[in-house]
């Protein structure tokens, strides 16, 4: 059993990658975070994700209420925009 979590996985790169660990048997219940400062969470469905294993979570990792630890952690987390970037660089760095 493995379970990844997938930080900032609904936004522009994240959400198309998203849905890679679905294709693999050994991942069972992979959790998507996104505080979805850049990217919707419909940014899943435009990118045909659409498996019950999959959990979303709206937030930042850094306030995550997990059940449990995470086995693999894959940083997807990044303002795509470097206006919104330079607009607001506490939070770009913050990731929140």
């Amino acid at each position: 059993m493995t379970k990844l979590l997938l930080a900032g996985g609904a936004g522009f790169i994240g959400s198309p990658l998203a849905g890679r660990p679905l294709r693999r048997t050994d991942v069972t219940s992979p959790t998507v975070v996104d505080p979805r400062w850049t990217g919707p969470r419909e940014a899943l469905a435009l990118a045909r994700i659409e498996d019950p294993r999959l959990r979303f979570v709206q937030g930042g990792v850094e306030r995550l209420d997990a059940d449990g630890p995470s086995d693999a952690i894959v940083p997807l987390a990044s303002p795509g925009s470097p206006p919104w970037s330079t607009a607001e660089p506490l939070r770009t760095a913050s990731a929140r």
